[in-house]
């Protein structure tokens, strides 16, 4: 499922008024390799319910659900060596081949 899908899925138990399966929910939205989430109103909207019901609760939750997020890459300078066709002036090209990133990369995980 995606963003949209789980939230969905949370609005509906809230407005049954089943504020645990909201939580359950939005718990697995944030779990994986790759976590969907869901969209920021939704989540406000379960933590301010589950804050009113437990702050220890929505602390938890609010810690489950925090995801580090990605550092932009950073490239070096866009002038390089080699000549794209049609660039007109050699080593001025703004092609993105034969650069470099510098500072924290990024790794995946297959």
């Amino acid at each position: 499922p995606d963003e949209r899908a789980y939230g969905v899925l949370v609005r509906g138990h809230l407005n049954m008024g089943d504020l645990d399966k909201a939580v359950e929910i939005v718990e697995s939205a944030y779990q994986g390799q790759s976590p969907a989430g869901v969209d920021p109103a939704c989540l406000r909207e379960v933590m301010t319910k589950l804050r009113k019901r437990s702050s220890e609760a929505a602390a938890a939750l609010w810690s489950k659900v925090q995801t580090p997020q990605p550092q932009p890459k950073q490239w070096t300078s866009l002038r390089h060596h080699s000549l794209s066709p049609g660039c007109g002036v050699p080593g001025r090209g703004l092609m993105l081949h034969n650069m470099k990133p510098f500072g924290p990369t990024l790794e995946t995980q297959e």
